[in-house]
């Protein structure tokens, strides 16, 4: 087959397949489904044809190889059209396909020959390519040929963790000398790279141990991508993340030099894009997730490290201006994957698993330093670590501490740090035990008041929304100090907001509240009352804001109800039953 000219039927059908004429294309697919139905082997031998670079003159030119192989390689994947057809077409299809891989030029083709013959190879178990292996370390040793070297190590990595593993392990001694070759030779090393990770993710325990003395070239070849080949280097990066997490004991002779390089990745602002930051970072929660342990004693520097660097991260925002405090919170994505979240997922992470002992004096000590920076960005990055970190602190010294840089916080000059103080404040009130709630409700309360009155309505938002979590935490007496003052300051945000998500934490720390004194509540009932009533017989204008409001001013109704019995309640029962 291999230096044959194409199927010229099929040459024309990969080409009116690539047609922009719709009506063309589509003629094509329904010719190629067609014949691939009618007779499935003239059709994949038909493709092989166009795949043969060798006749590049004669129509085969990259694009067309690149085509068939894609569709071949699809055919391999859902094992072909037929039991029977396939069968006879691997056998037969096996060694054209090895001679179109050693005379492929372009690596783009090349790659693709690798999925093909692996997708074929995997899925012949009934017609095992017993001899593929040992054709694979042929061809990377008979040949000087670096892209043919990297097909080889690429093929190699296709068939770790298939039934070929055995086949690969049997050549032991070669397959080490084809990595140290390939990691040693610029060329080469993102398929080194590549077939390094394949090994540790799939051989035992005991062959994993013994490519540790590699981890110094790994090392310098990933270093050398970093420098020069940015999407080599996140995929091998990605490859690694994930033998870090599957196997974190290949590392461990080097976990120092593993974390510092990663660390080092990490902090490479303007060098390295954001993501690949991340990803940096990543391997580091991948390493740790099985083996924290001995991390630490391996880094005692680790909780600092780890911990400054999530902190960079956190503070890594960019100044929106006011559009910022347009956005309404209800609607915005759940998903951060800006560095700013990442950071405070980080902070989380770290804090929860190497426990607070091991990480209270580092996570102080930036608490300190980013709290009281001149940067604002530094300030609201003090907070989210905070409201991270919070659940897992064990120290009521500690705590404490938090809270009081908090509460300063929440009166900054900037209003992106004031409301990422009260976010963090309302986060404690639900994630530390009733005695956090207890000891600062005096101090908490006033804040969050003024704040509720805050000039940004987002921050007002979040403010109330703090003091409906600190209303859930308090006992009916604690409750009755604060009423009237919490009280004035939600009517006052009712009556003279029309920001929906002032409107709606209003209604709920109402609803709070009310549920909060029960029976002590009546004496705020009527004003509160002829309020909502107020809200519920508004037409509705259709928004969603407004039907969201709208519910929220009935669930309000209701719980106040609940507080003041069903007597009292039954005329504005009444009139919700009509505003319905």
């Amino acid at each position: 087959m291999a230096g044959q000219n194409p199927n010229p039927q099929f040459l024309q059908l990969l080409t009116s397949l690539r047609s922009g004429d719709n009506p063309t294309r589509s003629a094509a697919e329904k010719a190629y489904e067609e014949a691939l139905k009618a007779d499935p082997r003239t059709a994949l031998f038909g493709l092989l044809s166009c795949m043969d670079p060798t006749a590049a003159a004669n129509g085969n030119d990259e694009v067309t190889r690149l085509q068939a192989a894609t569709l071949l390689r699809r055919a391999a994947v859902q094992v072909g059209p037929t039991p029977t057809a396939w069968s006879k077409f691997q056998t037969q299809a096996r060694s054209h396909l090895l001679q179109i891989l050693a005379s492929e030029p372009a690596q783009s083709v090349k790659k693709l020959l690798v999925a093909v013959i692996a997708a074929i190879a995997i899925n012949s178990e009934e017609n095992r390519w017993n001899d593929l292996v040992a054709h694979v370390f042929q061809l990377a040793a008979s040949s000087d040929n670096v892209a043919l070297k990297d097909s080889a190590m690429r093929l190699l990595s296709e068939l770790l963790g298939t039934t070929y593993t055995s086949d690969v392990v049997a050549r032991r001694q070669e397959l080490g000398q084809l990595v140290q070759v390939g990691l040693n030779s610029q060329p080469l090393q993102p398929a080194a790279l590549a077939l390094v990770a394949e090994m540790v993710s799939s051989l035992e325990d005991d062959m994993v141990q013994a490519m540790q003395p590699a981890l110094p070239l790994i090392e310098a070849a990933l270093q050398h991508l970093a420098s020069s080949e940015l999407k080599l280097f996140e995929e091998a990066l990605q490859n690694f993340v994930i033998c870090a997490g599957e196997k974190p004991t290949f590392f461990k002779p080097r976990y120092s030099e593993w974390a510092e390089m990663m660390l080092r990745y990490a902090s490479a602002k303007g060098t390295l894009p954001d993501g690949l930051r991340s990803l940096a970072l990543e391997f580091i929660s991948s390493l740790m997730e099985g083996k924290t342990k001995g991390l630490l004693k391996a880094i005692p520097s680790l909780p600092e490290n780890a911990l400054r660097m999530a902190f960079v991260f956190l503070s890594e925002v960019e100044d929106a201006g006011s559009s910022w405090e347009e956005v309404d919170e209800d609607e915005e994505e759940d998903d951060d994957d800006s560095l700013h979240g990442t950071g405070e997922a980080k902070v989380f992470f770290f804090v929860k698993k190497m426990g607070f002992d091991a990480t209270k004096t580092a996570l102080e000590g930036l608490l300190q330093q980013y709290g009281t920076g001149s940067r604002w960005q530094e300030r609201l990055a003090a907070c989210m670590a905070i409201r991270a970190a919070g659940e897992f602190v064990t120290s009521d010294a500690s705590i404490d501490g938090m809270t009081t840089l908090l509460l300063t916080l929440a009166q900054d000059a900037h209003c992106r740090v004031r409301h990422a103080a009260l976010f963090a404040l309302g986060q404690m009130c639900h994630d530390l035990d009733a005695s956090f709630p207890e000891r600062w409700h005096a101090r908490m309360v006033p804040v969050l008041v003024q704040a509720a009155r805050d000039p940004v309505s987002r921050v007002s938002a979040k403010a109330i929304s703090s003091l409906e979590a600190l209303i859930g935490e308090l006992d009916e007496q604690a409750l009755s100090e604060h009423a009237s003052t919490m009280l004035s300051a939600l009517l006052d945000r009712l009556t003279a907001s029309t920001h929906s998500g002032v409107l709606v934490t209003s209604m709920e720390a109402i609803g709070a509240l009310a549920v909060g004194l029960e029976g002590s509540f009546k004496e705020y009932y009527e004003q509160l009352m002829r309020l909502l009533l107020a809200f519920v017989s508004k037409p509705s204008g259709g928004s969603s804001a407004e039907s969201r409001l709208r519910g929220k001013a009935f669930e309000c109704i209701s719980l106040l109800g609940f507080a003041v019995g069903k007597q009292t309640f039954a005329p504005a029962a009444r009139e919700t039953m009509s505003a319905m």
